[in-house]
């Protein structure tokens, strides 16, 4: 993931990024139920998307944390 895009998830409120997230996820799901019954799966494109899961998550608890702590990041 390039740096902008990058900072872009920075500059994204929180929700966003649990939609962003979620529609992930949803990707992850189809491509595992494709696999199972079509025998096509998403490949090594589904490890790109659990980084970005996690890349997204990390953020929003970067995020949370910054909140609970008085804006101090």
């Amino acid at each position: 993931m390039k740096r902008s895009e990058k900072q872009e998830l920075r500059e994204t409120s929180i929700e966003e990024l649990r939609q962003q997230a979620d529609a992930k996820r949803e990707q992850l799901f189809r491509g595992r139920l494709s696999q199972s019954v079509e025998g096509q799966g998403l490949g090594m494109k589904a490890r790109v998307i659990r980084r970005d899961i996690a890349r997204i998550e990390t953020i929003i608890n970067e995020k949370q944390r910054a909140a609970a702590h008085g804006g101090q990041a």
